[in-house]
């Protein structure tokens, strides 16, 4: 699976918009992934999001998952 996710991540560095991803592993549970990435607006993540590329390695990734992926759309905050 970590050659799956690796994919992703360079099916998304050939993306307009892209900035940077990291990979976050629970600490108490390793099984747990959440996968943070970066993006210059919320239209170039939907764009990727929508992606031919990203759904049929997707597709992949989730033969091995316990539960559907699970996106949230987040904006850096200034407080």
């Amino acid at each position: 699976m970590v050659d799956l996710l690796n994919k992703n991540r360079k099916i998304a560095l050939e993306q307009k918009g892209y900035i940077s991803v990291e990979t976050l592993i629970n600490h108490y549970d390793p099984q747990r992934i959440m996968i943070v990435s970066t993006w210059d607006n919320v239209e170039d993540w939907v764009r990727w999001e929508g992606s031919e590329g990203r759904a049929v390695n997707e597709a992949k990734i989730e033969q091995f998952l316990e539960m559907l992926t699970k996106y949230e759309i987040y904006d850096i905050s200034n407080l």
